[in-house]
């Protein structure tokens, strides 16, 4: 089970860096484990991870589908931290198709599942959806508010990569004010330095959209 439980937090790690066949290769190994032993919970957090697999190559109706079953899962058997997990990983999907209202509904339902005992990681990624949600929905001072609260509570904990996430997400959103631009600059080029020390893949992406926005400043 140990063995697992490693190779699927290897998966995870590879998942965030977009290195989709290692990461596929851990959650294999992991996956014969855990059906040679019969872990059902261990299992659910592979087919998490598969889901996120599949949405990073987008793929995106298998990827809700099988967050779904993760979620549904988790639901019958108690399991809080997989539940939210699975419904972020909804959260996620919903916002790269667009569906800003089902994100937002989702967004609020971890909200509601969140107690002391939940992981500290949570409440700011939970936050950061919600804020992406809402500033899609044009509810500007919602995001602005939902946002700054991720920010400091991510501050708070010492997590630097959803602090950077947030602030991603911030500098977009305050890109639809243009008295807001130069703050919105500001903050992703600090998102995308932290990105590229990083090693993930978004620092290109990201780097090259933030050379766009300086050339239009500049027009």
């Amino acid at each position: 089970m140990a063995e697992a439980m490693s190779r699927c937090n290897a998966a995870k790690a590879l998942l965030l860096l977009s290195r989709i066949a290692e990461a596929e290769a851990q959650l294999d190994r992991a996956e014969n484990i855990a059906q040679e032993i019969g872990d059902q919970v261990e299992q659910a957090r592979i087919d998490f991870n598969r889901a996120t697999s599949h949405r990073l190559v987008g793929d995106l109706d298998t990827a809700w589908a099988a967050f779904g079953q993760v979620a549904d899962f988790c639901r019958r058997h108690n399991e809080l931290e997989g539940l939210i997990s699975a419904l972020a990983g909804l959260t996620e999907v919903a916002l790269d198709q667009a569906d800003h209202l089902r994100a937002l509904t989702l967004a609020h339902e971890q909200l509601e599942l969140l107690t002391e005992s939940a992981p500290r990681h949570v409440e700011p990624e939970t936050l950061t959806q919600l804020g992406r949600a809402q500033s899609g929905l044009g509810q500007f001072e919602d995001a602005l508010e939902s946002l700054h609260a991720a920010i400091s509570s991510a501050g708070q904990i010492g997590a630097d990569r959803l602090k950077a996430s947030a602030e991603h997400a911030l500098g977009e959103h305050l890109l639809q004010r243009d008295d807001h631009r130069e703050e919105a600059l500001t903050l992703l080029e600090a998102a995308t330095t932290f990105y590229a020390a990083s090693g993930y893949p978004q620092a290109m992406q990201l780097r090259s959209r933030l050379a766009e926005l300086v050339g239009q400043s500049e027009h």
